[in-house]
């Protein structure tokens, strides 16, 4: 089976359907992924045919004051002031999408199956309706409507009724489907399929394969309410020797390994992309006044790290492999990811959510009614009397006791990347069967 999948994102977006990609072929189907082109090194490493296209929204952003001042902030009278410039900033964006859609419909030319990323599922939909090949999902989070896990447009973290997070769902859906996946992906779709209307699947139904890439246990009630027929496989993470052959293996932290285990488990604070928007001299005075306060050492995790340690209770490091750090923590502060999350949440430890927007504020609400640990905006975070007291709340016994029991339960669990794979394979695959003997006279 040629599988063809479709992927739009950042790393945390795209690393668990190449995890999936390298489950389908170990089974031998034939599995190309387009991916953007800063993670096509990733993907190949992975030993995955890679189709490359030009996508890196966290470097947009990095390259416009008008959209990082957005994203930080969130709409206030500052932003609705810059709505010209945001809308010109949006509109070479558009130009960006437009591009990496039209690589990946050609990619999808020929394939007996396509997957879909949360983010691609709008327009592979519209490829499968219009040249008939079969659909299926990832979810890092529920996409359709629900009583439990409000729309992420709706950014935060408090706590609503069922009827009032289903509400939620209502603006989102109506917002994605002929609002912001039209004008970001319209023309490109158009353009490509040589049509004039696009259609696509029922966002609800069987149709597609939607499968769940995330904990239900994290979301009481979720599975039972989204039905059967949307399996609920847990999160999914790329093997350790396809890490290591990846070229994120343990052999490239000695250094840091040895700094670990010099003292006590350290606490991780890092933010993925999000750091940059951020001198690294602040994220280092801020983890010097939390290690001088509360007495702990600190691991600052940021992208392009301009120094490699600090004191000795504070050490600055670039991209790590979170499966092989977090188990050697003591505790992390996280934006609050579907996939850095569950990672944090798989090596049984607490987790402080310092959330921006989108899926991050509802996960943080999750943690915290879970008693993972505890959650709030990210900019609160910036200030050390505020962070240090997040951080001391999630250190006590009680959240540190519940974190291990939800990792423990975690890491029993069949691999998300096999169960999504039986999955496909169930709903799409039919192995073909030997013929039939034919019986020997006597």
């Amino acid at each position: 089976m040629r599988v063809a999948i479709a992927l739009i994102g950042s790393r945390g977006d795209i690393q668990p359907a190449l995890a999936l990609g390298v489950e389908l072929q170990s089974r031998g189907h034939d599995v190309v992924v387009g991916v953007p082109r800063h993670l096509e090194r990733l993907a190949t490493g992975c030993n995955l045919a890679a189709v490359p296209f030009d996508y890196d929204p966290a470097a947009f952003v990095e390259e416009s004051p008008v959209l990082k001042k957005a994203l930080m902030q969130g709409i206030n009278i500052g932003t609705i002031r810059s709505v010209p410039a945001l809308w010109r900033e949006i509109s070479r964006f558009r130009e960006l999408v437009s591009a990496g859609v039209r690589t990946l419909v050609e990619m999808c030319k020929g394939a007996d199956l396509i997957i879909a990323n949360q983010t691609t599922q709008f327009l592979c939909s519209a490829v499968s309706k219009e040249w008939g090949i079969p659909l299926a999902a990832l979810h890092l989070h529920p996409c359709v409507p629900n009583s439990f896990f409000r729309a992420p447009s709706a950014a935060s973290d408090t706590v609503l009724s069922k009827r009032a997070t289903r509400n939620t769902w209502k603006w989102h859906e109506f917002y994605l489907r002929f609002i912001l996946y039209p004008f970001l992906m319209g023309d490109g779709i158009r353009t490509s399929l040589g049509v004039r209307k696009i259609r696509v699947a029922p966002g609800q139904g069987q149709e597609v394969l939607e499968i769940q890439a995330y904990s239900g246990d994290l979301i009481p009630g979720i599975e039972e309410e989204l039905g059967a027929h949307r399996p609920f496989v847990g999160p999914l993470r790329l093997p350790s020797d396809t890490r290591t052959k990846a070229g994120e293996s343990a052999d490239s932290h000695d250094g840091l390994v040895e700094w670990i285990e010099s003292g006590d488990a350290p606490v991780f604070l890092g933010f993925g992309s999000y750091s940059k928007s951020k001198p690294q001299a602040e994220f280092v005075a801020l983890a010097e006044e939390i290690a001088e306060h509360l007495g702990e050492r600190v691991l600052v995790n940021m992208e392009s790290p301009g120094i490699s340690e600090t004191s000795e209770r504070v050490r600055v490091v670039g991209p790590v492999a979170h499966d092989f750090i977090f188990p050697r923590c003591r505790a992390a502060v996280v934006h609050g990811g579907a996939g850095t999350l569950h990672e944090v949440l798989h090596a049984g430890i607490p987790v402080l959510v310092g959330w921006i927007n989108i899926d991050q504020p509802v996960w943080g609400s999750m943690v915290d009614q879970a008693g993972l640990g505890a959650s709030a905006r990210l900019a609160s975070l910036s200030e050390a009397s505020v962070l240090k007291d997040k951080i001391t709340s999630i250190l006590a016994p009680r959240v540190v006791e519940t974190a291990q029991r939800f990792g423990q339960k975690m890491r029993e669990r069949e691999p998300g990347a096999k169960l999504a794979a039986d999955a496909v394979e169930s709903r799409f695959f039919t192995p073909p069967t030997a013929p039939p003997q034919k019986l020997q006279s006597t």
